[in-house]
């Protein structure tokens, strides 16, 4: 028998579980709401909230589709009181949902309703259909809005909606948390068939409590075959449930010197790792950092534009290098032509945007960040330099998990070159950035040095000192008077950097 499903578990902080029984099943339905809930009370809510999160309640389900395999349906139902006018951006809502290529995630069942209390008699405001908008962000990002009608002081907005998805390698995350507005009650459901095996990564100091169970159940999947008739079969396995449920959560606010808040949510994410079915060999979906750094290298926006010759980069590296004594040289100033003529304009990136190449970046003189770094490293190569890309996630963007190559983790790429035997780190998309230096931005903790033998490197915030120093000359005068000379110097001092080798490294094994 195909073993159940396994759920790896990786505390980033500390997070706490509590096992519950199947109780405790919530009575919320949509539309049904009376006086009596305009009557808030939680010990999460504080004097600075301007609304408060009522109820959020979510499922993720994989379920068989007519598309001859699973596709996954994420439902969610969410209640919000506006405490105060500040709180009437609850009223603006946005749903991100994943595209590629011509496949995108679709969109069900979007309803809501705004409550408000008139004369103790509940009155409803629906949202139209046609109050919806899309929007497309980027190649892979799709977001549809809608703005809640008769939103005031004092109401209560509900909305509830299914997204249906054939991707299956990252389930919805959830968060307990925010940074917004304070929990009153917060419940994710997921149920996955024993043939999908998720990575599990949980972060935050929440009490959650949880409640697991498994049944036998049949799956369903059609597929069809043009003008024939579809093809229908049924597996049969263990579907496992898991429930999570948070209660009187408060906001999270932003204390000094936190790098970002992001890394301090309660909140749970999810990566396909492996899929087994009966009779087949399993397939591994996550791989080696060996595996990441081969794909990488692989991919028409990533790799190829920098392992193949670029010849056409020779005469201006010529002209830029002309008249270099050392090596050290040459890359310090291929680095400046990069810094000082080219323009970033996106302040982050890991790949090379559609239909564009390295050729067309070096002939815009501009790009996002990870296109500007990516010709520093094919340029460096050019000229004979060891030079290498390093993907990062940003203070701003979250911490990146050092035991799995989770790749959308990242959202920055740096450039790795060799300098008389030491490694130096170099971002040329930032306008007079010095040799060698990154910005604060970058030491987040884990980057992925991507190459036939991939490493990680730890950017940590300590590894970086800034030191003035101040020095003060007295002399004695010809009054028997004091005179002298104050001069103060800011300085930055960068530490080495501490290189991890996760090569034939075995960290978790379920």
């Amino acid at each position: 028998m195909i073993s159940m499903i396994r759920m790896a578990m990786l505390g980033i902080c500390c997070f706490a579980i509590q096992q519950i029984s199947a109780q405790g099943k919530n009575n919320i339905k949509f539309g049904k709401l009376s006086a009596m809930d305009f009557n808030v009370t939680s010990p999460a809510i504080d004097t600075s909230s301007n609304a408060v999160i009522l109820s959020d309640i979510g499922s993720s389900t994989l379920e068989g589709n007519n598309k001859g395999f699973f596709s996954l349906k994420y439902t969610r139902l969410r209640r919000v009181k506006i405490l105060n006018k500040k709180g009437m951006d609850a009223a603006d809502v946005s749903i991100l949902l994943y595209a590629s290529g011509d496949a995108e995630e679709k969109l069900d069942e979007c309803k809501a309703i705004t409550y408000n209390l008139e004369n103790g008699e509940v009155k409803q405001t629906k949202l139209e259909n046609s109050g919806i908008f899309k929007e497309k962000l980027s190649k892979n990002a799709v977001v549809r809005k809608f703005t809640f009608p008769n939103a005031k002081e004092g109401s209560i907005l509900e909305y509830t909606y299914t997204i249906t998805s054939d991707f299956l390698t990252h389930l919805r995350p959830w968060e307990f948390q925010g940074t917004n507005w304070p929990r009153v009650y917060s419940e994710y459901t997921v149920k996955i068939p024993q043939f999908f095996s998720y990575v599990f990564l949980a972060q935050g100091y929440i009490m959650l409590k949880t409640d697991n169970s498994s049944k036998m159940q049949s799956f369903n999947i059609s597929e069809q075959n043009g003008t024939q008739a579809s093809r229908q079969f049924t597996l049969n396995g263990y579907q496992n449930t898991n429930r999570w449920i948070a209660q009187d959560v408060p906001a999270l606010k932003e204390e000094n010197y936190t790098s970002t808040i992001e890394n301090h949510l309660s909140k749970i994410d999810f990566q396909l790792k492996q899929t087994e079915f009966p009779g087949q060999t399993p397939t591994e979906h996550i791989g080696s950092w060996v595996k990441a750094a081969e794909n990488m290298l692989k991919r028409e926006d990533f790799g190829n534009e920098i392992t193949r010759a670029n010849l056409w980069l020779n005469d201006d590296i010529k002209k830029i290098t002309e008249g270099s004594g050392s090596q050290q040289e040459q890359i310090k100033r291929l680095y400046a032509f990069v810094r000082d003529n080219f323009t970033a304009t996106y302040n982050a990136g890991v790949f090379i945007n559609d239909n564009t190449t390295l050729k067309d970046v070096f002939r815009k003189r501009s790009g996002n960040v990870a296109e500007i770094n990516l010709l520093l490293i094919a340029m460096l190569r050019n000229a004979g330099a060891t030079a290498n890309p390093v993907v990062i996630s940003t203070r701003t963007h979250g911490w990146a998990h050092p035991i799995y190559p989770l790749m959308t983790k990242y959202n920055y790429l740096v450039c790795e070159a060799i300098v008389d035997g030491q490694r130096v780190y170099l971002d040329a998309s930032q306008p007079k950035m010095g040799f060698g230096k990154l910005s604060p931005d970058c030491y987040n903790g884990p980057g992925f040095v991507v190459k036939q033998q991939p490493s990680n490197i730890a950017f940590e915030a300590d590894s970086v000192l800034e030191r003035k120093v101040t020095m003060i000359f007295l002399t004695q005068d010809d009054k028997n008077g004091l005179k002298g000379i104050f001069k103060s110097t800011p300085a930055t001092m960068n530490l080495p950097f501490l290189e991890i080798s996760w090569q034939n490294k075995t960290w978790m094994s379920w």
